[in-house]
């Protein structure tokens, strides 16, 4: 089960952040990078829920 949200972490964080800073890009000319912050929060967020669920208790 950690396996599925690790893929889903990587894949989904990956995703956000790139399509979020393009999005952005298109709309003001703009590199902002802090979008890329959310991708990462993303995936950090996914391997927090993939240890509280396989934790013992």
């Amino acid at each position: 089960m950690k396996k599925n949200f690790l893929i889903y972490g990587v894949i989904g964080g990956i995703t956000f952040g790139i399509s979020l800073v393009f999005l952005n890009y298109m709309k003001y000319k703009t590199l902002d990078l802090i979008w890329l912050l959310g991708g990462v929060i993303w995936f950090l967020s996914s391997i927090f829920i993939s240890h509280l669920l396989n934790s013992d208790h």
